[in-house]
């Protein structure tokens, strides 16, 4: 499924549809539904996410409010202070 039919058909917005595809910004988004020589193709990897999705909220719902909750967790959690890396290892040594 193309992510533009996609969006269309959940009522996202740009920014919603980066967000459930796991990209940063919105303007690769934004590209795939340009005209012109700005309009990029969007890879296969993401038609079969944005099918996958379609299924899934087809019978669940729109999960969107879950998306939103993991990833502000993601963004929130830092690596601990205790976990040693290969850097502080060799130093300690």
């Amino acid at each position: 499924m193309h992510p533009i039919e996609f969006k269309e058909k959940w009522g996202l917005t740009y920014q919603d549809l980066a967000l459930v595809l796991g990209y940063e910004s919105d303007y690769t988004c934004r590209c795939w539904g340009m005209k012109g020589c700005s309009r990029r193709n969007p890879q296969n990897v993401v038609r079969v996410a944005c099918h996958l999705l379609d299924q899934q909220w087809s019978i669940h719902g729109k999960k969107l409010e879950v998306v939103l909750k993991v990833q502000a967790g993601q963004q929130l959690c830092k690596s601990p202070d205790h976990v040693k890396t290969h850097r502080n290892i060799n130093k300690s040594l």
